[in-house]
């Protein structure tokens, strides 16, 4: 009787728990986190917040901290002093677990704008090929099935170092610089902003390529039925153009495929 309640009990505590197979979370845990096409809902990843991973619980529409904490992030990514970059992931929180964000066609097409614009005031110019946008799709089980949820999301923001000779500054007023330390944004004090200028100025030399690989992030999984929902017959992702406006909210139809 007393076993009986206590298994009651448990499956009670774990309705709101989505059912994931073991085989199918245990090969997706076997697959490196910048190569996942897609995320399975409450899923606790095993990567961490770390120097080239950052995670964020922000939801849409992201306020105005939340765009400023993006800028932050950007800006140390491309200040990387290695070939990595970093990736930063919306929708999963700081403690590795996949929560998603909820994003209608339209949403998606905005959000992107407002991301991409982010770096327009960034000092030099960030290239076209530096930042790219995933929008890879959530996946939870039903009576022993797996479906993708509609419409949710976890948004991958991929950033390439910037140019080896350059120091990025968040404003062309002044120099507002960030490096990524560890698993923190660091600002770069003045004395700092000096020294790094000094060490990339010998950079002007060297073959960028040769220095860089870039090689692409996987595409993410298609979720076929919100796809049949949307006005576009097929994803589109990555930047295609430089961003045209100053801040999010305002956007561009031009830059939609971005």
């Amino acid at each position: 009787f007393y076993d009986d309640i206590h298994t009651n009990k448990e499956n009670e505590e774990k309705k709101n728990i989505p059912y994931i197979p073991n085989k199918e979370i245990e090969e997706k845990k076997n697959i490196p986190l910048e190569k996942r096409t897609s995320f399975f809902l409450k899923e606790k990843i095993q990567e961490k917040r770390d120097q080239v991973n950052e995670f964020k619980d922000y939801q849409f529409p992201l306020t105005t901290k939340n765009y400023e904490e993006i800028r932050i992030i950007l800006c140390s990514f491309l200040n990387a002093d290695d070939s990595k970059g970093g990736r930063l992931y919306l929708g999963i929180d700081e403690n590795s677990e996949v929560k998603g964000i909820s994003l209608n066609h339209k949403n998606k097409d905005n959000l992107r704008n407002d991301l991409i614009n982010l770096v327009y005031d960034f000092y030099p110019k960030c290239r076209v090929d530096k930042i790219y946008i995933y929008f890879i799709p959530i996946k939870e089980s039903k009576d022993n099935k797996i479906h993708f949820v509609s419409n949710s999301y976890v948004i991958k923001i991929r950033v390439y170092p910037g140019d080896p000779e350059f120091l990025y500054s968040m404003t062309k007023l002044g120099y507002l610089s960030y490096k990524r330390v560890n698993d923190k944004c660091e600002e770069l004090k003045p004395y700092e902003i000096y020294d790094e200028i000094i060490k990339r100025d010998g950079n002007k030399n060297k073959n960028e390529n040769n220095i860089i690989a870039k090689e692409k992030d996987p595409e993410p999984e298609v979720n076929q039925q919100d796809l049949e929902n949307s006005d576009d017959e097929i994803p589109i992702f990555g930047n295609e153009e430089e961003p045209t406006k100053k801040g999010p909210g305002k956007h561009n139809k031009n830059n939609k495929n971005r």
